[in-house]
C-alpha cells in the first residue's frame, strides 16, 4: 500500500524559513489512490501555468509565492513539502525548503533541484488570502478546529483567480 505524506505548518505560510529552525513540521499521510487529493493535486498541476505567470509579473499585492513538490522517500513513495524563494526556467526549478522532511533526504533551508512533473500544490497570498492550495483545502477536515477557522478565513474562496 502507497502512501502520499503531505507535510504541513500552519505558521510556514506566513513566516520567513530562518524563523521556523526549530518547530517541527506534523504529517499527514493519504493514500496514494486517494481520488479527492488526486484530484487537487491534478487541478493544481493544471493551474501551474496561471501560477507561474503571476510569479513572472511585478505586483506588490502579491507575496510569498511558493510549490508544493513530492521528494523520493527511502520506502519507494513520496513526501510533499513547500517549496519557496524558487527560481525556474522552462521545466527546471530550483527553492529552498519551507518544511523540514520528515522521511526524504534534506532539511529545511536547503536548495533543491526539481521539475514539474514533482510539483503537487501551489499557493501565493494576495490581499490576505491564500490562493492557490488546492491540497490544502482537501487537508481542512484533518487539522485542529482552531487551525481550520483560521485557514477558511484565509483561503481565497476560489483557489485561481
Amino acid at each position: 500500500m502507497r502512501i502520499l505524506s503531505i507535510l504541513f505548518a500552519a505558521c510556514l505560510m506566513v513566516l520567513p524559513v530562518g524563523l521556523l529552525a526549530d518547530k517541527a513540521d506534523p504529517v499527514w499521510n493519504f493514500e496514494a489512490s486517494d481520488p479527492v487529493m488526486n484530484d487537487a493535486i491534478a487541478e493544481a498541476r493544471a493551474t501551474l501555468p496561471i501560477f507561474l505567470n503571476k510569479v513572472s509579473v511585478s505586483n506588490p499585492a502579491q507575496e510569498l509565492f511558493a510549490l508544493k513538490v513530492a521528494l523520493p522517500t527511502p520506502d519507494a513513495g513520496h513526501e510533499h513539502v513547500w517549496v519557496a524563494y524558487f527560481n525556474h526556467q522552462n521545466n527546471s526549478f530550483e527553492g529552498a525548503l519551507m518544511n523540514q522532511p520528515a522521511m526524504a533526504q534534506g532539511n529545511r533551508g536547503d536548495v533543491i533541484e526539481f521539475t514539474n512533473a514533482d510539483i503537487s500544490d501551489w499557493f501565493f497570498w494576495q490581499d490576505e488570502k491564500m490562493h492557490g492550495a488546492f491540497t490544502m483545502r482537501v487537508m481542512l477536515p484533518q487539522l485542529s478546529a482552531e487551525d481550520q477557522a483560521y485557514y477558511k478565513g484565509v483561503l481565497a474562496p476560489k483557489p485561481v483567480r
